[in-house]
């Protein structure tokens, strides 16, 4: 196996860890969002990935140059790049936070939410001016009509309101995110990529929290669980993973990975007996592993046959006749 096709394999890899970390990460936030307001909880989440990752990141990037394995790091550009990346991850969770809250409903969020999906290869494109492969594209449709069948299970009338509104204008700074992942943080140490990044969306949150919400310690420790949760597994372990597999997968490739975050999702509100699937769902949930497969594997399922090439005798009457051709025409 070649260095291309591996880090392809475990940059799928750790991209479908990602999904189904978030995806349980569902649950802890819907208890979360019981004690603690939006900014308070991502500010927790956020300085918890933060503090589990800068250190974890020091003592392997410091054993890395050792070892003459990773480049220097521009220290000054990092925090420029991760600044940015983080108040987009930053916009996208507390919007996305808003919405859920204000609507209540876990099939019109993931729904919403889901269109960063669609958004992101339209964005790619128009931003960067990258040709998407048609694959790609019909892969990220198939994702969407998933999602768009998952979302129907819960039966929830579809409206549109301020907290449809919120999830909306979530979905697309979740794409966004998507894309400075792609553009920036290709450029620099993965691990130290994702931990700055925490710390500045920490940063923004806090102050949002304090001008904004009422935090309190009680708060905080009533929805401990939850911040835990997606603090150590959604945030230090799952966007951490999405960096490093990111390097290895274009974003409309990505996306339609991530996108079984909402299997997960709804799978788990199954296991924890808090929702009940119908067969549409089930429909969907194979809709988007179908795109998935698509961009993972058409390249085998509808590889081209090579053209046989000629044999001996073939290229001798060839060359015979250009032979005889060329004898004529001196002839004449």
């Amino acid at each position: 196996m070649n260095k291309k096709t591996r880090n392809k394999i475990l940059g799928t890899s750790a991209l479908f860890l990602a999904a189904i970390v978030w995806g349980f990460a569902f649950i802890g936030q819907v208890s979360a969002s019981k004690s603690v307001e939006p900014f308070t909880f991502n500010f927790s989440r956020s300085l918890i990935g933060a503090l589990i990752i800068l250190p974890f990141a020091a003592i392997v990037y410091r054993k890395e140059r050792k070892e003459d394995r990773v480049p220097k790091e521009n220290w000054q550009t990092l925090l420029i790049h991760a600044g940015i990346t983080g108040f987009v991850f930053f916009l996208g969770a507390n919007l996305q936070q808003y919405g859920a809250q204000i609507t209540s409903s876990a099939g019109v969020s993931g729904f919403i939410t889901g269109f960063y999906i669609v958004l992101t290869p339209i964005f790619y494109f128009l931003i960067f001016r990258r040709g998407l492969s048609k694959w790609n594209v019909i892969a990220a449709l198939f994702a969407f009509f998933g999602l768009v069948l998952i979302s129907l299970h819960s039966g929830d009338a579809f409206k549109v309101g301020k907290g449809e509104i919120f999830l909306f204008i979530g979905s697309i700074f979740w794409a966004f995110h998507v894309l400075s992942i792609d553009y920036f943080g290709k450029s620099h140490h993965v691990l130290f990529f994702a931990g700055v990044q925490y710390l500045f969306s920490a940063f923004y949150a806090g102050i949002c929290m304090l001008l904004f919400e009422h935090p309190s310690w009680q708060g905080i420790l009533d929805a401990k669980y939850g911040i835990l949760y997606c603090g150590i597994f959604s945030t230090a372990i799952g966007f951490t993973l999405q960096m490093y597999g990111q390097k290895y997968t274009n974003p409309t490739a990505a996306v339609t990975i991530l996108s079984i975050e909402t299997i997960v999702s709804a799978l788990g509100g199954v296991i924890f007996g808090i929702d009940h699937l119908s067969w549409v769902a089930y429909l969907g949930m194979g809709i988007i592993l179908v795109g998935i497969l698509l961009t993972q594997l058409h390249e085998v399922i509808f590889k081209k046959k090579p053209k046989p090439a000629p044999d001996d005798a073939s290229l001798k009457e060839t060359s015979d006749m250009v032979q005889t051709d060329e004898n004529k025409t001196d002839s004449e």
